[in-house]
């Protein structure tokens, strides 16, 4: 309810207005029946025939018949209303805001006009014109709850929510029972990330419209953010309690329980979010596949991520899951050519470039691993791990002039200035585990460090002996950490 309301209407099929309503496709009809009989109406008799129709959702004839009675009546407001009304109905916005305006020229006291005419201009954007135009009737009727509601939506809409719930509150003040206020309330408040007083204004809304699932599913998501993820359950259940087949409501309530590990029963819900959602949701599908994963039932995972690769073969998830999920097979080159599809469409993500390497390595392609944990160092210079998984792997190969090169010229570049203090901790695991030669590749590499500004400290590695070195190493992990 955060748009103004569509253009809707629910009529009694057994109440066609008495002898008005036309069967469609009678070629019989009397084209002249209306300007006929809407010669002899007044304005009341009219009102009531145009209502018959449109509660029997004859549109068009209503729109005939409006028509009629203006070439009798072209100076009647309420015609006039009626016809921009209609046309609003219609879509047509444009032509019905003329309307509107004639029917203001002849009565501009008329709130319900400038409701309409709100309404239009509202649906064609035009935010300014439909403020002035609400402002008017309020000069009329500054307490009329239903002009201040759709102002109130519309500051929602240009994103001004705190001018918004100045108005909805004052809409309360007036009419303690006016139910979608609260609700409204609600959206604004939870926009604005003030969950407590969000979570009272939907309860204010439940209090009164208790069967109304949306509110709470917007219940159920605030609770979800603050990871109270039982108490969102609750609320989804409710939801769904309501109406079975709410797709949104079965979704969130699969990743609350996700969230608290319960992936079997995220699983049932994902499923029936599936079930009812319109068309096979490649989001959805994700979600089913990534739950498996999580379990490490890759087979199934790999089944679902197929499934959502088969509607959109650009999804980047699909592509990304299904190729960890054969790494963790051990089947490096599927994984492999799934990272390099995903990374054609993001080609700056840091996890595939890591994903990437570790398949890399795994397959034994080092240089191309080289390339990708340089690329991922590239796009996230801070990462610890990337940083230690190119030092392991130039260790692995026997590259150390080259990894000493590499990380020289990125510490020259400040790129990595604070790298020493995972490589003092490197050097210190390698010492406790007995790798002297790891070590030593370490401390080979801390030396670079020494010719720095600012690490005047480190020449203890150029000129220190072996027990300085490992003293100092001890003591500066023990000062860091």
């Amino acid at each position: 309810m955060n748009s103004f309301d569509e253009f809707e209407y629910y009529g009694d099929e057994d109440n066609f207005g008495e002898n008005f309503a036309r069967k469609k496709g009678n070629d019989e009809f009397d084209e002249g029946y209306y300007e006929n009989v809407a010669a002899t109406m007044d304005v009341e008799e009219f009102e009531e025939r145009v209502e018959d129709f449109i509660e029997d959702l004859e549109f068009e004839e209503a729109l005939r018949f409006t028509n009629a009675f203006l070439l009798y009546h072209p100076y009647s407001a309420e015609a006039l209303y009626k016809k921009a009304y209609i046309l609003t109905g219609f879509g047509n916005h444009s032509e019905a805001i003329e309307y509107y305006d004639k029917a203001l020229a002849l009565n501009p006291v008329d709130i319900s006009v400038y409701l309409g005419k709100a309404n239009s201009l509202f649906a064609l954007g035009n935010f300014s014109a439909c403020r002035s135009t609400l402002n008017i009737a309020l000069e009329i009727d500054p307490f009329d709850t239903e002009v201040l509601f759709r102002l109130g939506v519309l500051l929602e809409k240009i994103e001004d929510f705190n001018g918004a719930i100045e108005v909805f509150k004052k809409i309360l003040e007036i009419d303690s029972n006016f139910s979608e206020a609260y609700y409204e309330l609600g959206y604004c408040y939870d926009f604005l990330d003030n969950e407590k007083e969000a979570i009272k204004s939907y309860k204010s809304y439940l209090d009164m419209m208790p069967n109304n699932f949306y509110a709470w599913y917007n219940l159920g998501i605030i609770f979800s953010r603050m990871r109270r993820y039982r108490k969102a359950i609750e609320c989804y259940d409710m939801a769904l309690l309501i109406d079975h087949k709410f797709s949104p409501a079965w979704f969130s309530c699969g990743s609350a329980y996700y969230s608290l590990g319960l992936f079997n029963r995220a699983i049932e819900c994902y499923k029936e979010a599936l079930r009812y959602n319109e068309k096979e949701d490649v989001y959805i599908i994700n979600s089913i596949a990534n739950t498996y994963e999580e379990m490490g039932d890759f087979y199934k995972a790999i089944e679902f991520y197929t499934r959502a690769l088969n509607i959109d073969p650009l999804s980047v998830d699909a592509l990304y899951g299904r190729g960890n999920c054969y790494f963790f097979l051990g089947k490096a080159l599927e994984a492999i050519g799934d990272f390099e599809n995903a990374l054609k469409i993001e080609p700056d993500d840091y996890d595939i470039w890591i994903s990437k390497s570790d398949a890399e390595i795994s397959a034994c392609f080092y240089d191309d691993a080289i390339e990708s944990l340089e690329m991922a160092i590239e796009l996230d210079i801070d990462s610890s791990y990337a940083f230690f998984a190119y030092i392991n792997l130039m260790r692995r190969i026997k590259q150390y002039s080259k990894l000493i090169s590499v990380c020289d010229e990125y510490i020259s570049e400040g790129l990595l200035f604070d790298s020493y203090v995972l490589l003092l901790e490197q050097a210190r695991n390698y010492y406790l585990a007995d790798r002297k030669n790891d070590f030593n590749n370490i401390i080979e590499l801390l030396k670079s460090f020494y010719y720095k500004e600012g690490f005047e400290d480190f020449r203890v590695f150029v000129e220190g002996t072996t027990e300085e070195i490992i003293d100092f190493v001890f003591k500066k992990t023990e000062l860091d950490s």
